[in-house]
């Protein structure tokens, strides 16, 4: 015999608990539609995007000094430019395979600002947007990886 919704409720009036969405999914809610995505899949691909730019654009560096660089020292600033965007690209790797293996591990956020310093110090500045991209993904998995995922119950107090 079929329960009654009715019958579903927890404790006395209290309503029934609403159920979470699975990562990456579509949920109706009257005439809009809500995409709910996983934050840590957000970072990875920041991170890709990030590496994408990087590798694009690493001919554009700045030359210090009053003299220019022989075309091998050129040469060589762009492939250890190319190195980092290849460091970025295994940081977003790492990522997932990290997430998958052990969600509880903390992300190598601290390990992108070492690739930033090091491309800094070669005179390649990376884009701003695509760099904030990165760290406000960061910041969401991190809060993310800490919540648990559990949304409050309505009518429950925040504070």
């Amino acid at each position: 015999m079929a329960q009654s919704p009715s019958n579903n409720r927890t404790k006395g009036n209290s309503p029934p608990r609403k159920p979470i969405p699975p990562p990456m999914q579509s949920v109706i809610k009257g005439a809009w539609t809500y995409r709910v995505e996983n934050p840590i899949e957000t970072y990875v691909s920041a991170l890709k995007e990030l590496a994408e730019q990087i590798r694009t654009d690493s001919w554009a560096f700045v030359r210090y000094g009053p003299r220019m660089l022989s075309p091998s020292e050129t040469h060589a600033r762009q492939h250890e430019i190319l190195a980092l965007a290849a460091a970025v690209e295994r940081l977003a790797s790492e990522v997932k395979k990290r997430d998958a293996e052990a969600p509880q591990r903390v992300l190598p956020f601290p390990r992108v600002t070492e690739i930033l310093k090091k491309l800094h110090t070669l005179g390649f500045f990376p884009n701003e947007l695509l760099v904030a991209n990165v760290a406000r993904a960061a910041v969401s998995a991190e809060k993310f990886r800490g919540s648990d995922s559990i949304e409050p119950e309505e009518g429950a107090s925040h504070a």
